[in-house]
C-alpha cells in the first residue's frame, strides 16, 4: 500500500494483488490493525502528504497528486477529517 498512495486503490484490487479474498482481506487488516483496510490507506496517504507539507516547499496540488488526490480541494477535505485541520493549517504548524 505504500508503495502505491499515489495510486486510487480498492479493497477488492489490494486483495486481488496480495492473493485474498476481499472478505478475507477485511478480516485479516481489522485483526491486524483495529481499522479496514481503506481507512488504513486513506491514514497512509494522509501521513506522506504530512511528510510532504512539512519537508518540502510543493505547492498543494501537486503535494495532492504525489498522494492520489486529484487536487488540492479533495486533499484538504480528506486531510481534516483525518488530522483535524487544513492542510495549509498544518503546513504553518510552528510543532514542525
Amino acid at each position: 500500500m505504500a508503495n502505491h498512495c499515489r495510486d486510487p486503490l480498492t479493497v477488492d484490487e489490494i486483495a486481488h494483488r496480495v492473493g485474498v479474498s476481499e472478505d478475507h482481506l477485511i478480516r485479516i487488516f481489522r485483526q491486524a490493525f483495529g481499522l479496514p483496510a481503506a481507512t488504513y490507506y486513506v491514514r497512509l496517504r494522509i501521513a506522506v502528504a504530512c511528510r510532504l507539507l512539512s519537508d518540502t516547499d510543493q505547492k498543494m496540488d501537486d503535494v495532492a497528486r504525489r498522494v492520489g488526490y486529484s487536487g488540492a480541494a479533495n486533499l484538504s477535505r480528506a486531510f481534516k477529517e483525518v488530522m483535524g485541520i487544513r492542510p495549509s493549517e498544518y503546513r504553518r504548524s510552528p510543532l514542525l
